[in-house]
């Protein structure tokens, strides 16, 4: 994390008031919808500072975390794990997509 301190994102907000880090989702605000904000990731809170226009509108913790410091084989472990759900959530959205065109 401590890699990444200080890192800016840009994202646009979506219709219900969020965005989307890293398939985590953070509300902002719905009166911002469709418009760019900046979060800032501050690893020393574990945080991200949003931004809209350079002005500070809130912070909000960082999702996903694992709270512990990780041997290299549980780390392998978990991103190995991480990488089987995410073949199996693309292989059913392909099916999904299939068959609505077969529909």
């Amino acid at each position: 994390l401590r890699a990444f301190n200080a890192r800016y994102f840009r994202r646009k907000v979506n219709a219900n008031g969020s965005v989307v880090i890293d398939k985590h989702s953070y509300y902002v605000s719905k009166q911002l919808r469709g418009q760019q904000v900046v979060l800032q990731l501050n690893a020393d809170t574990r945080e991200f500072n949003i931004m809209h226009k350079n002005k500070f509108l809130k912070s909000q913790p960082i999702k996903g975390l694992y709270n512990e410091v990780m041997s290299f084989e549980l780390y392998l472990n978990l991103i190995c794990k991480e990488a089987q759900t995410e073949w199996r959530t693309t292989k059913r959205k392909v099916r999904e997509r299939r068959m609505a065109w077969t529909a």
